[in-house]
């Protein structure tokens, strides 16, 4: 056994002598500043550029950019965690409504011509 183990030592020591005979030390190829600097650049570019692509994707998917549309959010006011009461204007008409994390209720319609005049209304506590 002891004779198995010495033979293995001696094999693994052949081995590593020869490894460090083959590739002398100091041999490595040097590298540039330069090229240093663009391999850690060129990766963060590469995200860079796919988290851009991804948000204008997401935003052309989901309508993010469109203000073109009827529907024009006024005033949003939120009045609890997930809670919020949201002015809504649809042309000449406006609507109030009440947005919860599981739905939307309406609350009423407003006259447009109150809101075009900067009207405030009392508070009722």
């Amino acid at each position: 056994m002891e004779r198995l183990i010495a033979i293995a030592l001696r094999c693994g020591l052949a081995v590593a002598l020869g490894l460090a005979a083959a590739a002398p030390a100091g041999a490595e190829e040097p590298t540039s500043l330069a090229r240093e600097i663009l391999g850690l650049l060129l990766p963060l570019g590469l995200v860079i550029v796919a988290m851009v692509a991804a948000l204008w994707l997401l935003s052309r998917r989901r309508g993010l950019t469109n203000t073109s549309g009827p529907l024009k959010v006024e005033q949003m006011i939120h009045v609890g965690p997930r809670e919020r009461v949201v002015l809504l204007r649809a042309g000449d008409e406006a609507f109030v409504v009440g947005v919860t994390a599981s739905e939307i209720t309406f609350l009423t319609r407003m006259r447009p011509s109150s809101l075009d005049a900067g009207q405030s209304f009392p508070r009722t506590e």
